[in-house]
Parts: structure tokens; C-alpha cells; sequence
């Protein structure tokens, strides 16, 4: 699984303390990670390839109380990159970034974090014989067509097929 090391290097890069020092870069034990509820998807074929879905949560211990909205943007920066499934079906983006934040005082706070992730892993067979693994990376999706989605009413089912957006 890839996707939980990038996005801590995402974090590690992005979040600085007043002063522009790396936040998560000085003090790299803020920042805890695990998985959870994991499952593996496994289709028919010849060699079989399969994909990894689990929860990632992430917690950054004794943080600022006043950076969430800096962590919130990176984290859906990477998710438009890494993950960007969630943010075309509207039904997955209402609940692909879930938080728990335990105040500790005025000025630090203990900040959870929940993502559903998914990595998809190819198998070839290798040269010389034996099985390659690849990561194919997400399809790219265009900020035209989040607007289109949107400003349309619909998102991308996880079939596939176009739905409308609904709220409630």
C-alpha cells in the first residue's frame, strides 16, 4: 500500500508553524497512522490482479488548535490527485473525510482523521518468468469537470453511470 506514506509526505511538506518551519518535519511523532477494516477485492483473470480498500486514520497529537483548515487543504489537495473517486460522487464525498478533534486547551488539540481509500494492483507476468506488480495511478480529473458535476447536479456513480445529486 502506497497511499498512506504520500500522503504523510504531503502533510510533512505542507504544514508549517508560523515562522515557515515543517510542523510534522520537526516533530514526525505528531503524526500517527494506521489501517483499519481492510478488505481485498479480487477478480477472476490470468495472473489476478486486485485492489486494496481500507480506512486510514491518521492522528496529529498536541497540534495547533489554529492550522485545521491548512491540514484540511492538504488533505483534499492529495485526495483530488490520489483518491479523486470521492470528490466526483457526491454520495462518497459527503462521507470520504471524517474527523475527531479532542480539545486538549486553547492553543493544542488532538485531530483525528478517517479516509476510505482504495489501491487498485496490477499483475503481469515478469520477464524471466515469476509476476510484476504495478500501481496504475487514478485517472487525472479535470477541475472542469468537478465544475460540470456540480453546477450539472450530477456525479459519477461507482458503476459508472451518471446520478443526481441530492441533499438531505
Amino acid at each position: 500500500m502506497k497511499k498512506p506514506d504520500s500522503l504523510r509526505a504531503a502533510l510533512v511538506e505542507a504544514i508549517r508553524d508560523g515562522e515557515g518551519a515543517k510542523i510534522l518535519a520537526r516533530d514526525p511523532e505528531a503524526l500517527l497512522m494506521w489501517i483499519d477494516q481492510g478488505t481485498l477485492a479480487v477478480r477472476a483473470g490470468d495472473p489476478p490482479s486486485y485492489e486494496w480498500r481500507y480506512r486510514l486514520s491518521l492522528t496529529l497529537t498536541d497540534f495547533p488548535s489554529d492550522r485545521p483548515d491548512e491540514v484540511a487543504l492538504v488533505i483534499v489537495q492529495w485526495l483530488h490527485v490520489h483518491q479523486p473517486d470521492l470528490l466526483l460522487n457526491h454520495a462518497k464525498g459527503n462521507e470520504a473525510f471524517r474527523f475527531d478533534v479532542d480539545i486538549i486547551d486553547e492553543k493544542t488539540v488532538d485531530w483525528q482523521v478517517e479516509l476510505r481509500l482504495s489501491e487498485a494492483v496490477m499483475v503481469a507476468p515478469g520477464q524471466g518468468g515469476g509476476l510484476a506488480l504495478s500501481y496504475p495511478r487514478e485517472p487525472a480529473i479535470s477541475e472542469q469537470a468537478i465544475v460540470d458535476a456540480i453546477v450539472a447536479g450530477v456525479a459519477i456513480g461507482p458503476d459508472g453511470i451518471p446520478v443526481t445529486l441530492v441533499d438531505g
